[in-house]
Order: C-alpha cells, then structure tokens, then sequence
C-alpha cells in the first residue's frame, strides 16, 4: 500500500492571485507538473494525466496528475490518481511514478509508467489498472518489459544498454507481430558498444517490444538508434532518447507517415529540445528518415501523443519555466501544459495547429485601433497576412514583446523566435495565431509551424498594445478561464 503524499494548502490558489499563472492551460491547481502523460480518449471523455507533485514546486515524490474533459477546453481536476509506493523498499516505484502512457481497453485505462528510485540507474517499465474511469489505479509492482543482455543493432552492431525509460503503448494490430489484436510498446533508450572499434561507442535508441495481452511483453528489436553527436545538433540524441511517443499519420495522398517524437537527455544540464523523426517506413526499424525540432521555441519538452477515435493524432507538451526556481517557489507553482494540437502532414512536412475546439475559447472581442490599446492577461491574437505586413508591438511595465507577420519573407516572429509561414493555410491564406496566457506564449503560423515560450513582467496586468501595419489584419479575443475547475463530487 502506497502512503499517502499531503496535498499542499494555502489561503489562496495561484490562478486567483498570480497573474503571471496560465488560467486558460491545463494544470494542477498549484505546485509543480511536468511530462504530460496517459493521455487517451476513454468512456467518451478525454483524459489528461501529468507528472506532478502535490506538495512541492520543487518536485519530488512524482505522482500522476488527473484532469477529463469532455472537449479538449474545459478540464475537471481529478486529482492525484496514482501514486508511488514511498517508504516500501520492496517496489521499483519507491521514489516516483515518471512518465508513461495509458491505453483504454475492455472497459479499463491501463496505464504504463517508469518507476523511479534513486538507488537504481534503470526505470523498469510498470503498469496500473483503473477500472473507475482513472480516478484510482492498482499497481501490483510486476516489471513488464526489460531490455535483452545484447542488444543487436541492424548492421549487427552489438551494445548494451545503460538507460532504458519512458514506455508509450499504442494499439498496432500488425500482422507480421503477434497477429490481432496486438499492441506495440516502445522505451527510451541509451547503448554503449561493446567493441566499438574506430565506429561509434555510444548510441541513443527507442526499443520496441509487441503484446496481445498488455500483460506480456516481448522484445521486438531496436525501431530507431542514431549515434551520439555534438549537443545541439540536430537530431539532437542526448546520451539517450527518452520520452519517445509514435504515430502514423495520413499524408493526404492516401500513404501514412510514420513520426517517432522523442527528447535527447542529457547528464549534465544542457537546452534539450524535442525531435521529430519521418519515415515513411512502419513497424520495423525507422530506415529513411527525415528529421527536425518538433518547434522553434525553448520552453516545449517532453511531449506526448493522443491517438484520437476520430483519427486525430493530438499531442500536449510540459512548458519548462525560464525564470529561477526561487521564484517559482514563491509563487507556488511550476510549469504548464501546452493546449492539445493536431498534428498532420502538409507537402510531406510535420504541421501543428491547435485543435479546432480551442475556438471556445474566445471570449469577448477586444477592439483594435490605430492608437494604443489594451490588451488582456489572457488573450489570443490572430494576424492575418493578407493585407501585407503587419507588427503587433506589446508593453507590460519594463517588458517589450514583439511579434509579426510578413508574408512577402514567408516569416512569422514572436520574441528573438523565427517561425516558418511560407506556407499558407488550407483556405489559402496566411496567418499567425498567438495565445498569450500569463507568462505563457503558445503561437503557431499557417504553415503548421509552433513556438512555446515564457515572459515574466512584473507587476502584470495586461498589455499595451500598438499595431504597426494594416490594424484590420489584427483580431484579439479575451481567453476564458480556468480552464481546470474543482471536482464537483
């Protein structure tokens, strides 16, 4: 029996005082989150599951966060929904419940997990079942997947394993697996050669393992491994991969692309960013590939995917804070999720937009002038190109931010962020949407393109605003909010 983690109390909830607090994102009422997890469509609601510690904004005695939703915008908190085993020396779930991914199958939410200790340089892949709709799991502590002694690469390559984390499950009814139904199940991994010879020494790798019963799991081979290069480069592997998630994706020719996401980690700090890797190989080892940084901003990482009933391929990510922890420990709060997008392929490329039921999220309008005007904490900005350039100019007390949109360069901007806009949307025009939600700044361009980042001003209630261009390009909706209300039961 797990013990049970306090929940932290206060006078006040950060959404209620803080107004550099995200409203309009999903997140737990106070303290810290991180990876979103688990995430799956199940008994007709979506559910959002995350890493998070209740008493802390520090972290520690990672648990998993519940909030559903029955459309994507308006979010019940469920509270914490699976715990680790603190105190119990005997469970690989000791010191935390660390990321994973959930499955709905036969009326239950099975969720898959790494389970932290920090005696133990693996994170052995457990499950939990939930047959409450996720609002309590049972974890019997049974280790489900674990990496062969060898593990041989394509080209015969032999290496060992030292990281392996971080399971994401998905239905793959493959028939030259075990047949249907069938699942596949991929973990975050970094190997060492055993005789490196004047080759590479080092490799980060996503291994696979296949099941019909989510129960056993057998091993599959390696699905992905690039050697370890220069930090920064791209695509970036760190000295493992981890927080892997997989899709197939219509690329509108009636093919699928295969996306394997996956974040490069590093042992010593160091700006890791999330990958994206295409292929339009399946099932086997990712052969010809294309890669490129999931987005062109710096506070995105560890991002997971929801394979939606409609056929939506839906991701959520954990926005990284870019101030000091003190601050954020005085504020009672640490990090956010980003809002769900969809991802889809446009002229072979990766493009993410946020999902089309965002758009309840406006509230009312807010008047743009010629002259200076106001525009609110929470609120989303529209720009569109059609009429030429055009500069949204925004000051909080000592805080500029700028962001724009020029057609003519095929360029979006929002801060120092450059983002890609050649490309033009569905109905033929350009455009870049921004959503700017406390300290948060979510903003994508019609070419599929996105950019996460923070700003802090002090003393923050709201922005001036001065349009340089065409103002009736600009269109500024104030954001409802919270978006995370209390359970009602």
């Amino acid at each position: 029996m797990s013990m049970h983690v306090e929940e932290s109390s206060g006078d006040a909830l950060p959404a209620d005082v803080d107004p550099l607090y995200p409203r309009s994102h999903p997140r737990p009422p106070r303290n810290w989150v991180n990876d979103p997890n688990g995430l799956v469509h199940h008994n007709g609601r979506w559910h959002l599951f995350a890493q998070a510690s209740p008493h802390s904004a520090t972290g520690g005695d990672i648990c998993w966060w519940h909030a559903d939703s029955a459309d994507l915008v308006h979010w019940t908190d469920r509270g914490i929904a699976l715990r680790p085993h603190l105190g119990d020396d005997s469970r690989a779930d000791r010191d935390g419940v660390w990321s994973g991914n959930a499955v709905s199958s036969d009326g239950d939410l099975v969720a898959f997990y790494s389970a932290f200790r920090t005696d133990a340089a693996w994170q052995p892949m457990l499950s939990a079942i939930s047959g409450d709709d996720g609002r309590t799991f049972v974890a019997d502590g049974t280790v489900l997947a674990t990496a062969p002694e060898i593990v041989v690469l394509p080209d015969g390559t032999r290496t060992t394993v030292n990281t392996l984390r971080d399971p994401f499950v998905w239905a793959d009814p493959d028939p030259d697996a075990l047949g249907e139904p069938a699942w596949s199940l991929i973990l975050g991994a970094g190997l060492e050669v055993v005789d490196p010879g004047d080759g590479p020494d080092r490799y980060a790798a996503v291994l696979r393992f296949v099941s019909n019963d989510l129960e056993s799991w057998t091993y599959a081979g390696v699905f992905h491994h690039l050697p370890v290069p220069t930090p920064g480069t791209v695509p970036d592997t760190g000295e493992m991969w981890e927080c892997p998630a997989y899709a197939e994706i219509p690329d509108g020719t009636g093919e699928l692309v295969s996306v394997l996401i996956v974040c490069g980690w590093y042992r010593t700090p160091f700006p890791a960013r999330a990958i994206a890797l295409l292929s339009r190989s399946s099932g086997d080892e990712l052969r010809q590939y294309t890669s490129l940084f999931l987005e062109d901003g710096d506070a995105l990482y560890a991002p997971s995917l929801l394979h939606a009933p409609d056929g939506r391929v839906l991701l959520w990510g954990w926005i990284q804070e870019r101030r000091d922890i003190s601050e954020s420990v005085a504020a009672g709060w640490t990090g956010a999720l980003t809002f769900p997008r969809e991802l889809t392929i446009r002229d072979g490329a990766l493009a993410s937009w946020p999902v089309a039921e965002l758009d309840a999220l406006r509230a009312a309008p807010v008047p743009v002038t010629e002259e200076k005007f106001t525009i609110p904490v929470a609120a989303e900005v529209l720009v569109d190109g059609n009429a030429g350039p055009v500069t949204v100019h925004l000051r909080s007390g000592s805080t500029d931010l700028t962001f724009g949109l020029d057609p003519s360069s095929g360029q979006a901007t929002v801060g120092a962020v450059i983002l890609d806009a050649a490309t033009t949307s569905i109905d033929g025009r350009p455009w870049f949407r921004v959503f700017l939600d406390g300290s948060v700044i979510e903003a994508f361009t019609s070419a599929g393109r996105a950019s996460t980042t923070r700003t802090y001003p002090v003393g923050h209630t709201g922005w001036t605003a001065r349009v340089e261009g065409a103002t009736g390009s600009v269109h500024v909706w104030n954001l409802r909010g919270p978006a995370v209300l209390a359970d009602p039961r």
